[in-house]
């Protein structure tokens, strides 16, 4: 069955953006002073929403949306895994 130009387009910004999530964690995890930046957010706000507010961000500046839930794990300790907010952006869950 062939896809749709539409449907590979969103089929590959479903992967950039899953990428690109774990990308700007694994950057938080491995750069010291962001790690504590994150650390003091966490503690105010709390893992989940931070979280879910950055990668919600991260999805809105690319434009991407998703499907349900993804079913790659992250390579970063940050987050577990992925679910998509839908058009426009995508939130981690923690």
């Amino acid at each position: 069955m062939q896809m749709t130009i539409s449907e590979f387009n969103e089929l590959v910004l479903l992967r950039f953006t899953q990428e690109l999530t774990d990308r700007v964690f694994l950057m938080i995890q491995e750069d010291r002073e962001l790690m504590q930046l994150y650390l003091d957010a966490v503690g105010e706000h709390g893992k989940q929403a931070v979280n879910s507010h950055l990668a919600k961000a991260i999805g809105e500046r690319f434009g991407a949306s998703g499907q349900d839930q993804w079913p790659a794990a992250p390579k970063t300790l940050l987050i577990k895994g992925f679910k998509a907010l839908g058009p426009g952006g995508t939130t981690s869950s923690d």
